[in-house]
């Protein structure tokens, strides 16, 4: 079992990598955003920040507001467009779902190339959607 990053403990938070005292409050966060396709959904976990200490209902709200309204998808995935009928600054392309914050043993996954399990116990979405099929 992983230690739960809703629930986090400080010290093993990752923090971001600048040391600019502006930023000193900043935590990284994990976000499962999903669109919805023709066989199922298609989920997308994607790096943000938030401020420590925060609820993580105050977390997932201002994700939510963020993903979903506030900004176009190619500020978060690296793609040169994202077009929808003709539209090539659309926002609300993604579903929020959740957020965790960022804990060291997800990067620590990272880094061995072995994130799939973290993140499908962290996000039970992703396993959910794949034991459905």
């Amino acid at each position: 079992m992983i230690r739960d990053p809703r629930k986090p403990e400080p010290n093993y938070m990752v923090r971001t990598e600048s040391s600019h005292e502006f930023h000193a409050n900043l935590r990284k966060t994990l976000n499962l955003l999903k669109i919805d396709a023709v066989g199922g959904p298609v989920y997308f976990v994607v790096e943000g920040l938030s401020s420590w200490p925060e609820e993580i209902s105050a977390m997932c709200e201002s994700a939510r507001y963020f993903y979903e309204e506030h900004t176009c998808p190619t500020n978060f995935i690296r793609i040169p467009l994202i077009s929808l009928a003709g539209d090539t600054d659309p926002h609300g392309v993604f579903e929020f779902v959740d957020a965790v914050w960022m804990m060291d043993e997800y990067t620590a996954a990272d880094g061995a190339g072995d994130t799939d399990a973290y993140l499908a116990e962290v996000f039970p979405q992703i396993a959910a959607a794949s034991a459905d099929k």
